[in-house]
């Protein structure tokens, strides 16, 4: 039996969550001073060399996984493929999906950064016919609580990211998309090209209390 203490978000909670996740400023502030814009600038060219991944599995349990920023969407269900146990992943009406706002992930190819779930993002599994969906965990998945799955996202995603060198810049712009083999749950591998993220220091502070509460 799982512990108390093992799921603590309500769906408020995961509504608010991504609410921040999502959340981006557009509007160019008149009133904003330089340091602001500097702190802004400084936050788009930093890297993370892993993202956390959380799958919402029948609004119960929680699933994570480390992913690199730049593998494609695919290595995501290649993820729950190993993880879970559903007989409609393989199906054509299966698909993968962030919310709110409710967006699919619908090219395989592309990679996880352009769906802005870098740093990390929960990402829920859905059917076009059938919801419900039955999805049930792998026997070998070790059950732990979220506080241990907040460290483990504090140590390995928001804990080593840096800021990116001109030399990564450039080479990430030129950056050919090559698959790469899925990580399991707690595969720590080091990236072959960090990717930085596009977001100002504002969002990226909500996004990781949002993520792991009680983080500055």
């Amino acid at each position: 039996e799982l512990p108390d203490n093992f799921y603590e978000l309500t769906a408020d909670d995961l509504r608010s969550v991504l609410n921040s996740l999502k959340q981006q400023n557009t509007n160019d502030n008149p009133l904003e001073t330089r340091s602001m814009r500097d702190r802004a600038q400084s936050a788009r060219n930093i890297v993370y060399e892993q993202i956390a991944i959380r799958f919402i599995v029948n609004n119960r349990y929680i699933i994570q996984g480390l992913f690199r920023p730049d593998e494609p969407v695919s290595r995501l269900i290649d993820f729950i493929r190993i993880n879970l146990i559903c007989p409609y992943i393989n199906e054509k009406d299966f698909y993968l999906y962030t919310s709110p706002p409710r967006v699919i992930l619908s090219d395989l190819r592309k990679p996880l950064l352009s769906y802005d779930l870098s740093p990390a993002a929960f990402v829920y599994l859905g059917h076009r016919t059938i919801s419900p969906l039955n999805i049930q965990l792998a026997s070998n998945i070790p059950i732990r609580t979220i506080d241990e799955a907040n460290q483990l996202a504090a140590q390995y995603v928001f804990s080593r990211s840096r800021p990116m060198n001109e030399r990564e810049r450039e080479r990430n712009i030129l950056y050919n998309e090559r698959p790469t083999s899925a990580l399991s749950l707690t595969n720590r591998s080091t990236p072959r090209n960090p990717t930085n993220s596009n977001i100002d220091d504002k969002v990226l502070r909500d996004k990781l209390r949002k993520f792991i509460p009680g983080k500055k």
